[in-house]
């Protein structure tokens, strides 16, 4: 069966309203952040997270999503991070449900080792869609986010990554924006 794709219309004014909260809640932070200095310097975090998911284009536009990452720090300003993600696009309208599943690898700056530890990256995914029949395509992201660490072992985090599709890889598929916002836990051991 067919299904009709939406109008892209909405997506500039949802990103621009993600990108100032995640700005907001960093300065926010910031100005709180103590003057104890943590580093992630040789360290490896492995990390659980749930994230709400939006779509531009082609497959339902409001999703939820789980992720599980593996990070290792190189240095104490950078970070190198692999993830695995799900995420399910319920049925909307005349719209067919999406299940789509992502490995990610990202490059990470950390802005300042502290208690609480802002970042900012880049990443490219891997994509395998699933709707109507099966679809691979890739994009290309751009992550912000916020950590908060509870103990050398154990950090709360928050990130929102903003994505793009640059194409439909095959008719069906879904091209466009693709936002990402969630929370994270990440239980972190030393290197060495």
């Amino acid at each position: 069966h067919a299904h009709r794709a939406r109008p892209s219309h909405a997506a500039p004014g949802l990103a621009a309203r993600m990108a100032f909260l995640a700005a907001g809640v960093l300065t926010a932070l910031l100005c709180l952040a103590p003057a104890t200095a943590r580093a992630y310097e040789d360290q490896v975090a492995l990390s659980v997270d749930a994230n709400y998911a939006y779509a531009q284009d082609g497959i339902p536009m409001h999703g939820a999503g789980v992720g599980v990452s593996a990070g290792i720090g190189l240095g104490d300003t950078f970070t190198l991070q692999f993830r695995g993600g799900y995420a399910a696009h319920p049925h909307s309208g005349d719209v067919s449900t999406a299940h789509l599943l992502s490995l990610t690898a990202e490059a990470l700056y950390i802005v300042d080792i502290l208690t609480w530890v802002p970042f900012f990256g880049a990443g490219i995914d891997g994509l395998l869609l699933v709707h109507d029949t099966t679809y691979a395509s890739f994009e290309v992201h751009g992550i912000v986010g916020l950590d908060y660490l509870h103990s050398r072992s154990l950090a709360f985090g928050l990130d929102v990554r903003v994505g793009y599709v640059p194409f439909a890889m095959t008719r069906g598929g879904f091209s466009g924006l693709h936002v990402q916002a969630g929370l994270r836990v990440s239980w972190l051991f030393s290197r060495w």
